[in-house]
């Protein structure tokens, strides 16, 4: 039973129901959340990772609120990564900013993210770290751009796509 509800709120079964029902339905579709992750955690600690949580629609973060109300003291951690200012505060959780990478750091992402036995000279590397203005995921697609043989001059597609989006926000 628990298997088709699951399935249900997944999407992949079209059923029609009264509202009343939904409801009961979705709460218990939480707590069959909270208590797979609570029998995962016995085994072993669990993470549980959301990646730009600013996108989550609003029943997604309800889930979140849910859990994260009901898994303290639990061995799970929920961790969602978001735009700053741009998602709703989570009760029940802490708050860790992360700013952009200071140019040492950004250097050390670059020599990362470099095969080995590849370099690049100093001034690619300086030009590298003051496009990407200490954003990893700017940073990273620059060096792989530039590993590519393409102009260091010009942002990668991946890079430009991120700005022009942000930019119509």
């Amino acid at each position: 039973a628990d298997r088709a509800l699951f399935t249900r709120f997944l999407g992949l079964h079209a059923v029609n129901e009264d509202a009343g029902e939904t409801a009961w339905q979705k709460r218990r579709l939480f707590v069959i959340l909270h208590e797979f992750l609570e029998q995962a955690s016995r085994a072993t600690p669990t993470l549980v990772t959301i990646d730009d949580a600013q996108w989550m629609d609003p029943e997604s973060f309800e889930v979140v609120q849910y859990l994260a109300d009901n898994l303290s003291g639990s061995r799970v951690v929920l961790v969602l990564a978001a735009r700053k200012d741009e998602i709703r505060s989570i009760r029940s959780a802490n708050e860790v900013s992360i700013g952009p990478l200071a140019a040492d750091e950004t250097r050390e992402l670059i020599f990362r993210v470099l095969p080995p036995g590849r370099s690049f000279p100093g001034r690619l590397i300086d030009e590298i770290c003051r496009k990407s203005e200490g954003n990893p995921l700017f940073a990273s697609d620059l060096v792989r751009s530039a590993l590519d043989d393409s102009s260091a001059h010009e942002l990668p597609g991946s890079v430009r796509q991120a700005v022009t989006a942000r930019l119509a926000t």
